[in-house]
């Protein structure tokens, strides 16, 4: 019997049928939701008044034309799939979808969404049918259990996520409508899926680490602009990734890039602008690839900073110029041991380098790509760099300070000294610099022993 509810709001009376809970039982000959015998009492399949609880029937019910549920509980003990045969729908009312078995459970079937609904998912359900809509809706998505996304769809609407989150895994995941899909402290996952939506992490109130995107091995790309509120925001870009944000990244927070080997951010359309966040780079690395591979393919980034002394980097390689925009000594570009970073053929303009070493070790620049790389320097302090300079690199050194050389480099760029003093010790050389510039008012001291740009060119102007 269908259950007429009566709703008051702002003193207006609406009504609407609440969902009678019908059980599938399987018990007939078929797998068809319009075969009588599958069901444990007589139920209408059109007008969303009956809520399916597929509980112990079976491992499949499927929809058959214009299929019209008020909602969906999947507890069966073993693994159980929504379908749909050729040419069918499945409309889905106001009580939306429940998981809480221990199964594992698909939808296959392509689903209209009839009303605002709640996908409460205790176990992890793939949704692979599209995902439609006629009007503008909203799905709040809750539970632990992940959402695996792999169909399409025109959804036009917002979604809510909550709990475990949700992986993307297939083209347009959520639909290709408008909308926003706004992410409170959890994760969305990145795996090799396309989401046209906006993204918006929430990242509470705290200093916590909850807010995530993660990225799985394959190509994904974000579609809509990515951004995050004023706390911890968290990407995770696992070996063999790639993820293209097409509509840019913001947020006034601290992004932190953490645990990935290998994986790749690309920056395309619409520049990176973060005008309080630092990236802060943490995670291993390994011989055979970089932690990070930053590629801004458009001009105009503007970043704060990169790496932090408590999250300094390890390897990384940035394709397009960034204007690393330190303001003041406490902002630097931070290494650990053994570092590298790559320009990959593009200038880049640092403030400072916090580079202090153990024993033994040093960080690398460098510039592996034909393309001559360049980096700007503008020290904000005096500075012994354990940091060895090589390949296609030229470095420009500004700054009122002393920079003081102690071992040998290897780039075969130019070496320019704006202001401030570049100061080679004994055991100090750049004699592979294929040239040198001294602007007026700054200098040049080398020690006994040192050598620099041996059979180069050597440019003193002004009178300093």
């Amino acid at each position: 019997m269908k259950k007429l509810l009566m709703l008051a709001s702002a003193g207006a009376l609406s009504w609407c049928w609440a969902a009678t809970e019908v059980n599938w039982t399987g018990g007939g000959a078929d797998t068809l939701m319009t075969t009588p015998e599958n069901w444990a009492s007589a139920v209408d399949l059109t007008d969303g008044s009956v809520k399916a609880a597929f509980a112990t029937g079976g491992t499949k019910a499927t929809a058959v034309g214009s299929v019209y549920l008020g909602g969906i509980g999947l507890n069966t003990p073993a693994a159980f799939t929504v379908d749909a045969a050729d040419g069918a729908s499945l409309g889905l009312g106001a009580d939306g979808i429940t998981t809480a078995g221990t199964g594992s459970y698909t939808i296959s079937a392509p689903i209209e969404v009839k009303a605002d609904q709640t996908w409460s998912i205790g176990k992890e359900m793939a949704l692979k049918g599209a995902l439609n809509s006629n009007a503008s809706r909203t799905i709040t998505k809750t539970g632990d259990g992940t959402l695996v996304v792999s169909g399409g769809g025109d959804f036009a609407g917002n979604v809510e996520v909550s709990g475990a989150g949700v992986r993307f895994a297939g083209e347009n995941a959520l639909g290709s409508g408008k909308g926003t899909i706004t992410a409170h402290e959890t994760t969305l996952t990145f795996a090799g899926g396309t989401v046209c939506k906006d993204i918006y992490y929430d990242c509470g109130e705290g200093w916590n680490q909850h807010a995530k995107l993660t990225m799985w091995a394959g190509d994904s790309v974000a579609r809509g602009s990515v951004s995050f509120s004023d706390k911890n925001f968290n990407i995770y870009p696992y070996s063999g990734s790639v993820l293209t944000f097409e509509n840019g990244l913001s947020g006034t927070g601290y992004l932190y890039l953490r645990e990935g080997v290998g994986g790749r951010l690309v920056f395309t359309k619409v520049p990176v602008k973060l005008p309080y966040a630092v990236i802060f780079i943490e995670g291993g690395s390994d011989a055979a690839g970089f932690s990070y591979y930053l590629d801004f393919a458009v001009a105009g980034n503007s970043i704060p900073g990169l790496g932090r002394s408590d999250y300094p980097m390890t390897r990384t390689k940035v394709t397009t110029t960034v204007d690393w925009a330190f303001d003041n000594v406490n902002q630097s570009m931070a290494f650990k041991d053994d570092s590298v970073f790559d320009l990959c053929g593009t200038s880049q303009r640092v403030g400072q380098l916090d580079a202090t070493a153990t024993e033994g070790h040093r960080s690398v620049i460098t510039g592996s790509a034909a393309a001559p790389s360049k980096l700007y320097l503008n020290w904000k302090k005096a500075s012994t760099p354990a940091i060895d300079f090589t390949g296609n690199l030229s470095v420009d050194f500004s700054g009122a300070y002393v920079t003081t050389i102690d071992h040998a480099m290897t780039s075969t760029g130019e070496i320019s000294v704006q202001a401030g003093t570049l100061a080679f010790t004994a055991d100090g050389s750049w004699a592979t610099a294929s040239k040198l510039t001294v602007a007026d008012g700054a200098a040049v001291t080398i020690a006994a022993a040192g050598t620099l740009c041996a059979n180069a060119e050597v440019v003193l102007d002004g009178t300093g």
